[in-house]
């Protein structure tokens, strides 16, 4: 075997991986059809992180390595629950990578069933109950701590 054949050999691979990529996009659109939600990070006109889904469940959440620690994926999530919420969601679903798990529960996310197997990959199964009216919330909250301070005074 030469070195040629050997890179034959890889770029045949890379071929078959793409296109099997390429069908599971486009039976997702198909799936999905006018339901997705897909958001892209850039710097410098570079993509450094994506998230896709469809108003009750993220899909994927990419990051590049580099870019991990910087607040790109925080980002993306927020504005993804953003678009969750507008859309009628009441909560968002995910399967997460075994590494992921901190990252999603410092997002508000709930573990709801133990390690499973997706696809080959083990991962933990998470939920997050959609806020509605997130600023009504607060403002509730606030005027309750004005009531119980006022109770006090009393």
């Amino acid at each position: 075997m030469t070195a040629q054949d050997d890179f034959s050999k890889i770029i045949d691979v890379v071929r078959r991986k793409l296109c099997f990529l390429s069908l599971y996009m486009e039976n997702l659109a198909k799936r999905y059809a006018g339901e997705m939600i897909s958001l892209v990070a850039t710097n410098n006109g570079k993509i450094v992180g994506t998230a896709m889904g469809t108003k009750d469940e993220l899909i994927r959440l990419y990051v590049r390595h580099r870019y991990h620690g910087t607040g790109i994926g925080r980002s993306l999530m927020q504005r993804f629950e953003q678009q969750c919420i507008q859309r009628g969601s009441r909560s968002i679903r995910i399967r997460s990578s075994l590494q992921a798990v901190l990252f999603y529960l410092k997002m508000g996310y709930n573990k709801t069933t133990g390690k499973r197997n997706f696809r080959g990959l083990k991962c933990q199964s998470m939920k997050k109950i959609c806020e509605r009216d997130g600023m009504l919330t607060i403002v509730e909250t606030w005027i309750s701590q004005i009531q119980v301070a006022h109770l006090r005074l009393i």
